[in-house]
């Protein structure tokens, strides 16, 4: 029902990819932890498809880049990694490979929500399963 309301972007976090480049392009003004904040969230954006690549038996950083260059030799926001032949390729085609732009638009905004609270409460308890 959200792809049919508000469309649909690449899957395989293709999409995120695209929001890193697009902040990483920007050029913010403001105090040096805003920019600084700024810079932290456009890097973790790539942070998906990582982690998907590392779910998967690859290396997820080497995937990042690998589908980074791909996208600027094809100049296409529709390229992305297809998981199960492990081939980065143009995914405009597959419909299979696609996630609601509402759901994407909404893991972004609560992310950065949360780190926007993180920021300011000044401390924080975490857990670490590693």
């Amino acid at each position: 029902r959200a792809a049919l309301e508000e469309g649909v972007v690449p899957g395989a976090a293709t999409a995120y990819l695209e929001a890193s480049k697009v902040l990483q392009e920007e050029s913010p003004q403001g105090h040096e932890s805003f920019v600084a904040g700024w810079k932290i969230f456009a890097k973790a954006l790539r942070r998906p498809l990582a982690v998907l690549g590392d779910n998967a038996g690859f290396s997820g950083v080497a995937l990042v880049y690998k589908v980074e260059e791909a996208r600027l030799n094809e100049s296409s926001v529709w390229v992305g990694w297809d998981a199960l032949t492990n081939n980065v390729r143009n995914l405009e085609n597959d419909p299979v490979i696609i996630d609601p732009t509402r759901v994407v638009r909404s893991v972004i905004e609560t992310a950065a929500s949360a780190a926007g609270t993180l920021l300011t409460v000044e401390a924080s308890l975490s857990s670490y399963f590693g």
